[in-house]
Order: C-alpha cells, then structure tokens, then sequence
C-alpha cells in the first residue's frame, strides 16, 4: 500500500506522503485557513519545496494541544481522525493480515 492512497473520485492512486495521508483526516475549518496563509508565503515570500509538511506543521502549529508536535506525537494526542475514510484501505490490509 503506498501513501497517501487513492482519490476518492477517480480511485486512481494518488502521489504523496504520510504527512498527505494525515492532512486527508482533517476535519477542522482551521486547516484552510492554513492553506490561504500558505499560498500567500508561496506566491509572495518564499517558494515551499515541502508543501505538504508546511501544510501540516502549520495547522499543528495553531492548535494549542498539538503545537510543537512532530507527526507521531500529534497523532497520540488526537490530531488525526481516525474514523476518516481516508484510513479504510490501510484498515483493510491490517485486518486482512
């Protein structure tokens, strides 16, 4: 199974990483306003090479329980949801092992 996994619409496998995969669970309104800022940086400051680690590590950032958090921390103190469809076909594999 590769990371992030497939696109709900088309099922076609999608390019990406972990960090792709957690951002797909977000359910929380903050995370675009994390976008906007973001694409302001981009377009106006500094060109991200890293977009999906800046996305994430800014929405952790602005959440007081997770900020400072690296991916792993974050995830055991609830920063991803794990009912998320997105986690179903990792869900699958793990069961069918």
């Amino acid at each position: 199974m590769l990371f992030p996994g497939f696109d709900a619409s088309s099922g076609n496998i999608e390019n990406g990483c972990l960090e792709d995969l957690c951002l797909k669970t977000i359910t929380d309104k903050t995370i675009d306003e994390t976008q906007v800022y973001l694409q302001n940086i981009n377009n106006n400051h500094e060109k991200l090479t890293h977009e999906h680690k800046s996305k994430l590590h800014a929405y952790l950032s602005v959440k007081n329980k997770f900020v400072g958090s690296k991916l792993g921390e974050a995830a055991k103190k609830g920063a991803w949801d794990w009912q998320s469809s997105a986690l179903e076909p990792y869900k699958n594999i793990i069961l069918q092992a």
